[in-house]
């Protein structure tokens, strides 16, 4: 991997200069905010599928395309200067290209060109790990402290050793705001707190900790070997859902649930499962997740709000609005691919402790054997975005019918890694703006974004 300076964006814009052109022609050619770009603009990736209404007696929801297949440069001209374009509406920050020789990894600040930060050859692709947190926040670029060369020599003489790892923290801006080789795969928590596994020495445990970047303060630390977690979205208080050690005696490991607060400190612990998937924090420390078979929402004082089975799966994915009153949850069976079945999904209302809807199908071809990867609620519960591992992204209404449905096509080698790749889609706070982006593209020049209104 060779990081580059600022220097390097000139080095670049021979080869940059005749697609970011493009680019800018295009977001100048984009018609105001509210009026659809004729068809045909761009090479459209995220078609939207036939308005099929659950319900045929309903009229049909007609969506209005106001982004028609933007790059990332276009993309934020474009929302910089439409500001009524919807409340909270992304910029276009990084973008990984996982090209057919290289891997690079680009940013976008404000008002500048694109900037290469990193890069490397297709033959070390196995040895570098990019993280790109939730908001852009910080970009993690992980890879051997040592070369290859020197690391063969110091195994010669010692079988034992261990690979250093670096980490290196960047900025949305590109720049490096720190740099550590006492980390293991550092995963984000939220705000400025990262989840981190020491290295362990032979005679060790190994632990995890929750760090504040930059600098690497500990604040928080307990024996674990892999950590997932979820932040609210002020980001005041975040939730790890840790895999434990393994205790030889007692023959098992004890995973565990933890809520953190602003400070980092740890406000609550309780055994769960842990799992990749994705679960979900409010700004009020409610804590709602799908493990064990079950959903569980916790308050911020660890007292249990709300406990379901769930027909599918051991576990599952989770959304909740902000004030923590309403969750979503997806789970699917195990056998899926082979059942052919559609993931099963709920609504439930918190307060009633009851759920508002459910569905077991989603009456789309693409939800057969499919998998629910992201999964988003408006704040009062009449929109939900779910994108399929298929590539369908589906909206459904506040009764759980189906209102739209796109086809999205997937990235080789990109498509999804948690901590690694941001979440492609995208639902305004209100349920009437639904976003697809492109965090991961085969070339700078074919990463597009699609903004679709869908009024109420």
């Amino acid at each position: 991997m060779a990081a580059t300076s600022r220097v390097g964006t000139v080095l670049l814009s021979s080869v940059l200069i005749a697609g970011l052109a493009a680019g800018e022609a295009f977001a100048a050619a984009t018609p105001d905010v509210g009026r659809p770009v004729p068809p045909g603009a761009r090479r459209l990736v995220v078609k939207p599928a036939q308005a099929t209404q659950d319900a045929p007696s309903r009229s049909a929801v007609t969506p209005q395309l106001v982004f028609d297949g933007l790059g990332p440069l276009a993309w934020n001209a474009t929302v910089n200067r439409n500001k009524s374009t919807g409340v909270g509406l992304p910029s276009w920050a990084a973008l990984r290209v996982l090209g057919p020789t290289s891997e690079s990894l680009f940013v976008f600040p404000a008002r500048s060109p694109a900037y290469l930060v990193a890069s490397w050859p297709r033959q070390d692709l196995a040895s570098h790990t990019v993280r790109i947190f939730p908001g852009y926040r910080w970009i993690v670029v992980e890879t051997p402290a040592e070369s290859a060369a020197v690391m063969t020599a110091a195994l010669m003489k010692d079988p034992g050793a261990r690979a250093q790892r670096r980490s290196v923290f960047y900025g949305p801006d590109g720049e490096v705001e720190w740099e550590t080789k006492d980390l293991l795969s550092p995963a984000p928590l939220g705000r400025d707190f990262v989840l981190a596994r020491r290295a362990a020495s032979k005679d060790s445990v190994p632990r995890l900790s929750v760090l504040q970047v930059p600098g690497g303060k500990q604040i928080a630390t307990w024996p674990g070997a892999m950590g997932w977690g979820a932040s609210s979205p002020l980001g005041n208080f975040l939730a790890v859902n840790s895999i434990g050690v393994f205790d030889s005696t007692l023959g098992m490991r004890q995973d565990e649930l933890r809520l953190i607060d602003l400070e980092g400190t740890i406000v609550w612990a309780r055994p769960l499962t842990a799992d990749s998937r994705e679960f979900a924090v409010s700004n009020f420390g409610d804590v709602a997740i799908a493990r064990d078979g079950e959903l569980l929402v916790l308050d911020r004082s660890g007292i249990e709000k709300m406990r379901t089975p769930l027909p599918r799966n051991s576990v599952g994915r989770t959304a909740m609005t902000p004030d923590g009153r309403f969750v979503l949850v997806a789970t699917s069976s195990p056998l899926a691919r082979r059942k052919g079945t559609s993931p099963w999904i709920a609504l439930y209302d918190v307060r009633r402790n009851a759920p508002i809807w459910s569905r077991k199908t989603l009456n789309l071809d693409a939800a057969k054997g499919a998998e629910v990867t992201e999964l988003s609620v408006a704040d009062d519960a009449s929109r939900a975005l779910l994108r399929l591992s298929t590539g369908a992204v589906v909206l459904l209404g506040g009764d759980g019918r189906r209102l739209m449905a796109w086809n999205l096509e997937r990235v080789s080698r990109g498509e999804y890694e948690p901590g690694a790749v941001p979440r492609r889609t995208w639902l305004s706070a209100d349920g009437t703006l639904v976003a697809v982006m492109m965090p991961v593209a085969p070339s700078l020049g074919e990463a597009r974004g699609w903004l679709y209104r869908v009024a109420r």
